[in-house]
């Protein structure tokens, strides 16, 4: 029984090492990254982040943006009638701090949602040194959007 025995736990113990898994999610960003930055031009990789979950922003939400255009609508209505009718003027202004108070609200109360990964990358182009954020998604095939890092 004992024979029986060591052999199985010696397949056990050496079976998960001889599985491959392909690359990890790390490599493939980087080889995502690269890709599309060689085809820019003279291109040197520097330093890659951790990959790691990008969130949207209150920011990016259309809600959020339609509002804090209607506000900025009323908050320069405000001024504008402040010199010529001042009941219009108050009538904007109490508008304004309704929606206001909606705006601080719902940026208070954002619950953000995943968008992708995100990976920050240090490189040279054409010789230029640049930082720039990648945020690709979740099956690492395709970058939805690159900012400009400020250091």
């Amino acid at each position: 029984m004992k024979l029986f025995i060591l052999p199985l736990l010696i397949i056990f113990i050496m079976a998960p090492a001889g599985i491959n898994s392909g690359p990890t999610p790390q490599a493939r960003a980087e080889h995502l990254i690269r890709g599309f930055l060689v085809t820019k031009g003279s291109y040197m990789a520097l330093y890659f982040s951790d990959i790691d979950t990008a969130f949207k922003t209150v920011e990016e939400e259309k809600g959020f943006q339609e509002l804090s255009s209607r506000v900025k609508a009323y908050q320069d209505s405000t001024e504008m009638f402040s010199r010529i009718d001042i009941t219009k003027a108050n009538f904007y202004y109490n508008t304004y701090k309704k929606l206001n108070l909606q705006k601080d609200s719902m940026r208070i109360h954002y619950d953000p949602q995943p968008l992708g990964y995100l990976m920050i990358h240090h490189f040279q182009l054409a010789g230029d040194p640049w930082t720039d954020s990648f945020i690709l998604d979740f099956n690492i095939s395709n970058i939805l959007k690159i900012k400009e890092t400020i250091e």
